[in-house]
């Protein structure tokens, strides 16, 4: 099963978009959300490359993962599912 993990922050003004359209993926699919927030998480951060909020990363293996930076459409996320 495929992961999208979104990776946040507590002042992020746009992350709450990204979790809800990756939540609404969710539900259309059998993938699952896992968020990430980068001031508790940061050694998952580092491990998926993130650097900036909000950034969303499609896999479950950092090396063959895609990643997408700021606010993705939700046709843009399931284009990559």
């Amino acid at each position: 099963m495929t992961t999208i993990n979104v990776f946040t922050s507590e002042d992020c003004g746009q992350c709450d978009a990204v979790v809800e359209r990756a939540e609404t993926l969710a539900a259309e699919t059998d993938i699952e959300v896992a968020v990430h927030d980068v001031e508790e998480d940061r050694p998952k951060a580092l491990e998926y490359g993130v650097f900036s909020v909000p950034t969303t990363v499609i896999g479950d293996d950092a090396d063959d993962a895609t990643t997408l930076r700021g606010v993705p459409e939700l046709d843009e996320l399931r284009d990559v599912v």
